[in-house]
């Protein structure tokens, strides 16, 4: 009998102990890599073939025959809009703008972007990864305006037209003139909110 409790109090004390002891886990830490970049765009307005003449002075736009004769002429092929993925350093669209493109704005949004050309127009380019040619409105300015800046605030834009001593007040997209405002003559640039 005594054998008979001795092993049925050393089960007891067996099952009792098993697995009761705290045994403590190690979970692997898996590092988080680095947070994913906000996606953002860069926006860039060239001129294929553009050969500046080596006596055109600093303070004059780069539209041929602008400098010596004063007629507004244009480049022989469209500019180009390229919309730039910044945050994966890729391609995601091109497409043809107005002929020389000379500077360009980016409405308050960031959903359009505008630029003065040397053929006398205005080009309003959505910025998106599916643009294409097609989705570029141009607006066409008055005779000799020769368009040097542009601001573009909510609704809104403002053409420094060079050639004829005025601002262009424009709305819409394509911009459409609403009001010209003639100012001193020799106007640079144009500013405001």
């Amino acid at each position: 009998m005594r054998w008979l409790a001795a092993s049925a109090l050393l089960i007891l004390t067996g099952a009792a102990g098993c697995g009761s002891q705290y045994r403590p886990v190690i979970n692997p830490v898996v590092p988080t890599g680095p947070a994913s970049q906000p996606t953002s765009y860069a926006v860039v307005f060239s001129q294929p073939n553009m050969k500046l003449p080596s006596d055109l002075p600093t303070t004059t736009p780069p539209c041929p025959g602008l400098a010596t004769s004063g007629v507004f002429q244009s480049y022989a092929s469209p500019g180009v809009v390229t919309i730039v993925d910044f945050s994966g350093d890729s391609i995601m669209a091109l497409a043809e703008v107005g002929n020389g493109p000379l500077s360009f704005a980016v409405d308050p949004t960031g959903a359009t972007a505008y630029s003065e050309n040397c053929d006398g127009t205005i080009s309003s380019v959505p910025i998106s990864t599916s643009l294409q040619t097609n989705k570029v409105g141009s607006s066409t300015l008055l005779a000799n305006a020769v368009p040097i800046n542009m601001l573009v605030v909510t609704g809104s834009q403002y053409v420094v037209e060079e050639g004829r001593d005025a601002i262009a007040a424009m709305a819409g997209s394509p911009p459409a003139l609403k009001q010209e405002i003639f100012v001193a003559p020799s106007v640079i640039n144009i500013t405001g909110s």
